[in-house]
Formats: C-alpha cells, structure tokens, sequence
C-alpha cells in the first residue's frame, strides 16, 4: 500500500511539471506575404508557410486601438522566421545564438479594439466586403502582425503611448502613434520585416431587429457559440422559416 502511494504521488509530481513545461502556443502563422492589419482574404498552408491572399480592404473611419508585444527570439520562432525570409532581400537580416544571453527581439502588433472592428464592417460604407464575407463563409481577417523592426521604427515607439490604425485615403491601413491623446506621428512598416501573421475569423448573429450582422471575432480555427454561426446564409434561412410560422 506504501509502495502505491509512493507511485502515485510521484506520477502526479510528474504530470504536474510536464505540464508546467508545456511550449507557449504560437497563435501566429509563418507568412511572407506583405499584409496589413484588418484586411480580408484567404489562407493558403503548405508544410511549412501560410500564403496569405488579401481579397478584400475594408475602410476604418475611426481609430482603432493596437497592442504592441516586444518579445526575444526563442530558438523555434528564428527558425518560423528563417522560414518567412527564404529567398527574400532583407536589410534588416536577425542573427540568432542560443547559447548567447541577450537575444534579438521581435514585435508583436495585435488589434485590441475588435467592437470596432465588428462596428466598421458592419457599417454602410462595407456593404460590399460584408457581401463578400456572406458569400465566403471562411474569409479570414488579420488581427495580427510579428515583425522585426528597424531601430528607426523601435526609436518612433518608445515615444508613444499608444497606438491605433485606420484607413487612409488610398485605401492602406496606416498606424497611427499617440501620447497623451495626442497623435505625434505615423509607423513606416516598409523598413520592418514581417514574419507572422495571426488570422482570425468570424460568427454571424442575428440582431433584436432581425437582422443577420458579424457578431463577433475569433481565433482562427475556434468555433462560433451556439448563437451565433459561421455561415450567415443558415442565419438567413432561419429568419425565413420564423417568417413563414406567422
């Protein structure tokens, strides 16, 4: 009976540090494609690398808010990022040595605001992205970059507090840097490398009037709640079949 305890005791010590060790998981994809945030399109995986096909821009009239991640390399996302730059001309080309203390670092820009977001695309002036949405279900959206900045651009950080994005007037999602509420500058991403992307997509609902609108925003690959759904032409049809009861 001692001799069990002792096992068990030491099978549960085991599991409880294996899982400690667990690896981060990695809600970014290896892309080499040049993307923006909040664009719309479809995701192509090999074996090794996402192709990101942007198929659609939505318009942002109103500031939305971006985090802003700095982050060392780790062993595994230099390899994502030796991947990403394969045959590309890079200036800014990172060096990584595991057994070196300090490390190089990259950036992680993610949308914070996705009430937004959801507002912006469901708003009249993108009736046609929504329309495209309806009529592919599985668009995908980014809310996510990882990039390796220049000190140029790490330098034009430091000095902000925040920092949003929006669309300018040649149709580009352009970020914005703040302090104090006050914008004190634009981000030039053509010095910086992207490596990353992370993809997110969306669940349809049906609003208090009826109507079939994007409910909410997730992580690519989880699943919509029971109220809401993937393909909003379902959502339709359910309407139709509540019309006919009456």
């Amino acid at each position: 009976m001692i001799i069990r305890k002792l096992l068990y005791t030491l099978i549960s010590l085991s599991t409880f540090f294996s899982c400690g060790v667990l690896p981060e998981q990695n809600s970014y994809e290896t892309n080499s494609n040049t993307v923006e945030l909040g664009v719309l399109g479809d995701k192509k995986k090999s074996v090794y690398i996402t192709q990101f096909e942007t198929a659609g821009i939505p318009g942002y009239s109103k500031f939305i808010k971006i985090s802003l991640e700095e982050k060392n390399f780790t062993k595994g996302i230099y390899k994502e990022y030796q991947k990403a730059i394969k045959g590309q001309t890079v200036v800014n080309k990172i060096e990584y040595v595991d057994s070196l203390e300090i490390k190089p670092k990259f950036l992680n820009f993610a949308i914070e605001d996705k009430t937004m977001v959801i507002e912006s695309l469901n708003s009249q002036d993108n009736v046609n992205v929504r329309n495209y949405i309806k009529n592919v279900p599985n668009t995908k959206i980014v809310t996510g970059l990882r990039i390796v900045a220049s000190s140029d651009i790490t330098q034009q950080l430091k000095k902000a507090d925040a920092l949003y994005f929006r669309t300018n007037q040649q149709k580009q999602q352009v970020i914005y840097l703040f302090k104090k509420e006050k914008q004190i500058g634009v981000l030039d991403l053509s010095k910086a490398t992207a490596f990353g992307v992370k993809l997110s997509s969306f669940c349809w609902g049906i609003t208090d009037t009826e109507k079939v609108h994007i409910a909410t925003i997730m992580s690519d690959g989880e699943n919509c709640t029971l109220k809401t759904n993937r393909d909003p032409k379902k959502l339709e049809k359910q309407l139709e079949k509540n019309y006919f009861k009456f």
